[in-house]
């Protein structure tokens, strides 16, 4: 089973100590960033990367994005999983969603507090709610997921905390919710995080078809992006939540 390692361009969005949990899971642009890499948040990991918490300074939520590079792959995975090793901390479920076109980061660009708000309603994955600390919490992708693997050059991931930020629910008491992660730059290679999966079976009519269309996505000018005409909403029922996030990733 082929992997594919996150870009050393990930980063925590951290949006701090707001009046409400609407200002803080609505925020426009993070207050401040933790990018991979940063000393000040400790040598490419993170024990807070995924947070929640509501204390008497108000409320708080951090998430944490990645993105793939998946030029290589033409033809739908049979099967893909997305692998984050746990760090310190594991009291935050978590959930991977899609992050909208929109977002600056990518492959070689950081993503920016201004990526906050880039979420989507799209799970990639059913949450994990008992975070490992030790080892790989693994999320099975759903079809969608395996789709745009297949037909975009960047494949953008955002880890959000599941009972509260994603299913837009405000903390009725005091709590801190965090869990932790390896980031995509750890001088370890055994921590990083990764996608696995199967290869699909090849079809060559659909794969160069598909590669057509990523070599036209790359000469309209941002290297990054995807034609909205080309994405197809996912069969499979249940994967699209109303909670305020944007609806899609278009």
């Amino acid at each position: 089973m082929p992997n594919i390692y996150a870009a050393a361009t990930d980063t925590t969005m951290i949006v701090n100590d707001k009046s409400t949990f609407a200002l803080a899971r609505g925020a426009s642009a993070a207050d401040m960033v933790a990018p991979d890499a940063t000393p000040l948040f400790g040598a490419d990991r993170y024990d807070v990367a995924i947070r929640v918490s509501k204390n008497e300074s108000g409320f708080s939520v951090y998430r944490h994005f990645m993105a793939f590079d998946t030029s290589a792959i033409t033809n739908i995975p049979e099967s893909a999983t997305l692998k984050i090793y746990g760090y310190q901390r594991g009291t935050s479920d978590v959930i991977p969603i899609r992050i909208a076109a929109a977002a600056t980061g990518d492959t070689s660009t950081n993503f920016s507090a201004d990526d906050f708000d880039q979420v989507t309603n799209m799970k990639y994955a059913e949450h994990i709610s008992s975070w490992n600390t030790s080892g790989y919490n693994s999320f099975t992708l759903n079809q969608d997921a395996l789709n745009r693997i297949a037909s975009l050059d960047t494949f953008k991931v955002a880890l959000v905390n599941f009972t509260h930020d994603f299913s837009n629910s405000a903390p009725t008491s005091d709590v801190n919710l965090r869990s932790g992660m390896y980031f995509a730059g750890y001088s370890d290679v055994a921590f990083r995080p990764y996608i696995s999966y199967t290869e699909g079976s090849v079809d060559v009519d659909d794969a160069l078809a598909r590669l057509r269309r990523k070599r036209r996505r790359r000469t309209r000018g941002s290297g990054r992006g995807f034609a909205a005409t080309k994405i197809i909403a996912p069969p499979v029922a249940g994967k699209v939540v109303t909670n305020g996030f944007k609806t899609d990733g278009f």
